[in-house]
């Protein structure tokens, strides 16, 4: 049982029904918060809880965004994530991307295929949503293909030069999974994620910073 709800865990950062008006007029109930990392859930019209993560970034935006924007480093920080491929690049903001996530027999891997588009505001706020193309690519044999999805992030730059992200989904893994096991394990993944997400963009931006000092130092 642990198994199953961990893994499930993992499929709730990627599978998102597209209708947010299912959300019902409820406020988020925070059911985490350590290491600058919280975690929401809110009831819905449906079985499944919608899912919002909030969390600081002591590090660039550019690292940030270059986590985010390439699909093939995905499994490198998405929690469970077994494969991911950018499929398209239309410009620098619009891409497709392949993910497949692993999940223990018998339940079957899911996989997602995603048109991901990003913009700024005048503020400089950076904004990026994902919907599902599940036609894009022929499915696979023995795994779930995801016909609806979207997610979307907000990220700003505070005025201490901290990063607040924000990532909200609502979930439906599909396939024969009953909503009170999944409701279970619907905070253990995106904690996973974020907290790892989060590790690597700060160690990536000190990195940066140390590599700028000694080169300064040559000066």
């Amino acid at each position: 049982m642990k198994l199953i709800v961990s893994a499930l865990s993992s499929l709730l950062l990627f599978f998102s029904l597209s209708a947010y008006s299912q959300v019902k007029d409820h406020s988020w109930d925070l059911v985490s918060d350590r290491d600058a990392i919280a975690i929401y859930t809110k009831d819905t019209d449906i079985s499944f809880k919608a899912i919002r993560a909030e969390m600081l970034i002591n590090g660039s935006l550019e690292h940030l965004l270059y986590y985010l924007n390439e699909a093939a480093i995905y499994k490198d920080w998405l929690y469970s994530c077994e494969e991911s491929v950018e499929l398209k690049r239309i410009n620098k903001d619009e891409f497709y991307y392949h993910v497949v996530v692993d999940l223990p027999s018998p339940i079957y891997n899911r996989d997602l295929v995603v048109k991901c588009r990003q913009w700024t505001d005048a503020e400089g706020t950076i904004y990026s949503e994902s919907v599902a193309t599940p036609d894009f690519i022929p499915e696979k044999e023995h795994t779930v293909r995801m016909m609806t999805y979207t997610s979307s992030w907000i990220i700003k730059t505070r005025p201490d030069g901290l990063l607040a992200v924000t990532y909200e989904s609502l979930g439906d893994p599909g396939g024969a999974l009953p909503a009170w096991l999944v409701n279970i394990a619907c905070t253990r993944g995106p904690i996973r994620t974020m907290r790892k997400l989060k590790e690597l963009v700060e160690a990536k931006s000190s990195e940066s910073v140390k590599a700028a000092v000694v080169a300064t130092s040559f000066y």
